[in-house]
């Protein structure tokens, strides 16, 4: 099959019938805030008698939530969960043969796989980073969370093997910007970071950016993690789920004099921080309490 991705949200711009490229099926992927013009590119699509599959982690959960109706109503087969090469075979072969299903999901015996991207696909003058991952999966358990729905449940880490990783990082194209890495929790696997990314991170010689706990950068008193081993490997930033100052999300939660330490500890090895909150996450919030975390996120 000859693969072509196109990006509403780069300087490709929005899909009309004038600019949608010919192919014989398409899919669709997206987030949640981008549900409603995945229904409509569908409705424009399946109007000119294509074949419409979509999934990812949204359609996912608007399955789970009992919404599978909406969602055939809007296209023609959907994938729950994730996508293995023996599923997507499956539902090239039937969307090629006329003969689809409604649903297809991934076997229970099915295991976990990575496989090398076509980066070549992706044209990098419409991104300001190159994109890899090295883990699927968090260790966490953060009630709010929906990584979980296409790694195969909570507290689940899927680690891409040294050979594969090492051959993908040779792929990447070589900008002006730091490297992304999109894993859902860096150093989930605090052992195969140490042992078999950051190595490699370190090799390759180019700066990089990341999501981590503040717990696996830091340790959960704030003076311990992987920060040193990151920095020494090229990490120039940090996105981190600070999520509420005063009450714990998750195991994952820091108390705010050991979230205050290693925001300093960040700060002094020369990184940026991203920081997150949740507000009302645990449905206690006042305006008090949202003021409060404000002025300290500004402070």
């Amino acid at each position: 099959h000859t693969i072509i991705i196109w990006d509403e949200l780069t300087q490709q711009g929005r899909l009309t019938e004038e600019t949608l490229p010919q192919a014989d099926i398409y899919g669709i992927g997206g987030l949640s805030t981008s549900r409603k013009r995945a229904y409509q590119l569908s409705r424009m699509i399946r109007s000119l008698g294509k074949k419409v599959v979509a999934g990812g982690i949204d359609v996912t959960g608007n399955y789970l939530e009992g919404n599978g109706a909406e969602l055939l109503e809007n296209f023609d087969s959907i994938v729950v969960g994730r996508l293995t090469s023996k599923l997507w075979q499956q539902v090239l072969a039937d969307l090629s043969n006329g003969i689809t299903q409604k649903v297809y999901q991934a076997g229970p015996d099915e295991p976990w796989e990575f496989v090398l991207p076509p980066h070549y696909l992706i044209n990098p003058k419409f991104y300001v980073f190159t994109a890899i991952r090295t883990s699927a999966g968090c260790s966490q358990n953060c009630p709010f969370c929906t990584v979980h729905l296409v790694t195969g449940g909570r507290r689940i880490v899927h680690c891409k093997s040294q050979t594969l990783l090492k051959e993908e990082l040779k792929l990447l194209p070589k900008t002006w910007f730091p490297d992304l890495l999109y894993d859902d929790s860096f150093g989930a696997d605090q052992n195969d970071a140490l042992e078999v990314s950051l190595p490699l991170l370190q090799a390759r010689g180019r700066p990089w950016v990341t999501e981590i706990t503040l717990k696996a950068l830091c340790g959960k008193d704030g003076l311990s993690g992987l920060l040193d081993q990151m920095v020494a490997s090229g990490c120039v930033g940090v996105y981190v789920g600070i999520e509420n100052l005063d009450r714990p999300v998750s195991a994952k939660s820091l108390s705010r004099e050991a979230t205050e330490k290693a925001i300093e500890r960040i700060h002094a090895a020369g990184l940026l921080i991203l920081g997150s909150f949740i507000l009302d996450v645990n449905g206690t919030e006042t305006p008090e309490s949202i003021r409060e975390t404000i002025k300290w996120a500004i402070a």
